[in-house]
């Protein structure tokens, strides 16, 4: 759950949508009736969250204003009329942008990565292979940390950044 405005968002565990309670009511929203599959993040005073997007558009990032729900991004844009999907989850806020995983896609070869996400600009901060995992980004004591799994048999890894050591390998 996060706060904005003065009001709680969450998911619906009925029906997995964005939904709000302003201490008196509570509220689906987004007209999308799309379904939330990652956190919820608040930056630059809006929500933000993966979510199966529809149509072309597979599970991407959007955002919701407090009035309007839509794409911020789609990072993995539809190959011709076939829908891919990012996955977006693990939304942090991270020296003023949002960082974020995405999941690898076996058929097109898009490894797993991190990305940052400026309001407007997205760009990849990290990126691993088609067979890796990242997970658990947090931040703590100004730096961001990650779990990476780089394959099937190499070891689970830990690392982390700070603008000052930039990307360390701390545990694996």
């Amino acid at each position: 759950h996060v706060v904005l405005n003065g009001a709680a968002f969450g998911v619906s565990a009925i029906t997995g949508r964005l939904a709000r309670f302003d201490g008196s009511t509570f509220q689906v929203v987004g007209a999308g009736g799309r379904t939330v599959t990652s956190n919820l993040a608040v930056f630059q005073n809006a929500v933000y969250y993966g979510a199966v997007g529809g149509g072309t558009i597979g599970t991407e990032l959007f955002r919701f204003t407090g009035s309007v729900e839509q794409l911020a991004a789609d990072i993995r844009p539809p190959f011709i009329s076939i829908s891919r999907s990012s996955s977006p989850h693990d939304l942090v806020v991270f020296d003023g942008q949002l960082y974020f995983g995405v999941d690898p896609d076996f058929l097109f070869n898009d490894p797993a990565a991190i990305f940052r996400f400026n309001g407007t600009t997205l760009s990849a901060f990290f990126t691993s292979s088609v067979f890796a995992s990242i997970s658990e980004l947090t931040v703590a004591g100004g730096k961001l940390f990650a779990v990476h799994q780089p394959g099937s048999v190499a070891p689970t890894q830990i690392e982390r950044y700070g603008a000052a050591t930039g990307l360390e390998l701390i545990v694996g």
